[in-house]
């Protein structure tokens, strides 16, 4: 149900909350597992593997090497309860809403320091949502619920083909199991690159009981000015 405003009404958590977004608020004692994975170049890690009934109640990283401009190049997947499919599918920099900088390395722009200004800084924002974003000092943070009810994968990938990353990871584990009715959290990536004209953009295609919960965005435009080789102007998103 919905209530109504009571201007009386004490507000300090939500406050606190809205101050720091990155910090799950009231949350019941949690399991934490935490480490520094460092990541080879093409190879996966694994930062997860729960057995048992619970939750993933808080998942925060930050990429001790390279920053986290390289958390388009790290591939995060999930997996719950044994499922033939994968729960959790995407680049992390999408994830945490930063967006993803690889559009632009498809194709530059002219002009090198367009790159780097104060308006577009390769691709990357730094959100800071109740549910998604990067604290202040550096964390990647995501407190959706992620129930499960027999076993939990989490492991991460390193696209880059010469370069090894070091990621820290915390994540906060509730044992104790969700109600039979509760749903999987899913999260799913896709792109075009660029957009066909005329057409529409799929954000999602689904089928089933559950809920949409949002979705990160980013629309990048990348133009070539007349005179460079052609005139292209291309949109991508994802």
């Amino acid at each position: 149900p919905v209530h109504a405003y009571d201007p009386d009404a004490d507000l300090s958590d939500i406050s606190a909350w809205m101050e720091r977004p990155d910090v799950l608020p009231g949350a019941p004692r949690l399991k934490t597992v935490s480490g520094t994975a460092r990541i080879e170049p093409r190879q996966w890690a694994s930062i997860l593997e729960h057995a048992g009934a619970g939750a993933v109640r808080s998942l925060r990283m930050r990429i001790a090497r390279g920053g986290n401009e390289q958390a388009a190049h790290l591939w995060l997947r999930g997996y719950w309860d044994g499922h033939k499919g994968v729960d959790i599918d995407s680049p992390a920099g999408a994830f945490f809403g930063l967006g993803d900088a690889r559009a632009l390395e498809a194709l530059k722009h002219p002009d090198p320091g367009y790159l780097t200004c104060e308006h577009y800084s390769c691709g990357r924002v730094a959100p800071r949502s109740l549910f998604v974003g990067e604290s202040e000092d550096g964390w990647l943070y995501c407190h959706f619920p992620m129930p499960f009810w027999s076993e939990a994968r989490l492991a991460l990938f390193n696209e880059r083909l010469d370069e090894t990353l070091e990621v820290e990871f915390e994540i906060g584990l509730s044992e104790t199991a969700y109600p039979d009715n509760a749903g999987w959290f899913r999260a799913q990536w896709r792109s075009e690159a660029p957009l066909r004209l005329g057409e529409d953009y799929c954000v999602a295609d689904l089928r089933g009981e559950g809920h949409y919960v949002g979705c990160v965005l980013t629309l990048s435009g990348v133009y070539r000015a007349p005179g460079a080789e052609g005139h292209v102007s291309r949109w991508y998103l994802e």
